[in-house]
């Protein structure tokens, strides 16, 4: 990373909380640099090119994403798993949506924040915990081989 400005990838289509939320993450010690897109689709375009030092997504912005042939949205797992590889995904969304991430909290890929009243600025704190970690060089590659090894022992049977 050296001395660049961490960026945070912000994924929402709620323009009020990209608002909120660029000025919280604009508040950190340290200067970031905040990417806002609408969908995940336009998330994977700018991954495509860099990775950002964290990943925010708000739940709700899954609403108007669907995959497969029924047009059924993905599980919030399922969409955020493929982005934790490029960088730790903060999750913001609904109580009952933590319970969906549970397999990838516990690997240390993603977190959870729950949308009340102090949320954003809960939000920029473990922003700030994960860009803190990521410039100590705190073992990304060690959580993601984990978390990986866990799903694939489910999958095929060697856990």
């Amino acid at each position: 990373m050296g001395n660049r400005e961490p960026t945070i990838l912000l994924v929402s289509n709620n323009s009020g909380v990209c608002a909120a939320m660029r000025r919280e993450l604009e508040s950190l010690a340290w200067g970031v640099r905040v990417a806002a897109v609408g969908s995940v689709a336009a998330a994977y375009r700018i991954l495509e090119e860099s990775a950002p030092g964290a990943i925010l997504l708000e739940s709700d912005s899954l609403a108007g994403e669907s995959d497969g042939p029924r047009g059924m949205a993905p599980s919030l797992e399922a969409v955020v798993a493929p982005l934790a590889i490029h960088a730790p995904v903060v999750v913001l969304g609904a109580a009952e949506k933590r319970v969906e991430l549970a397999g990838l909290i516990e690997a240390g890929a993603a977190d959870f924040v729950e949308r009340k009243a102090n949320f954003f600025a809960e939000a920029r704190a473990v922003i700030e915990r994960r860009l803190r970690i990521a410039r100590q060089g705190g073992g990304r590659e060690v959580e993601l081989f984990e978390y990986w090894t866990t799903i694939l022992g489910k999958c095929c049977g060697t856990n």
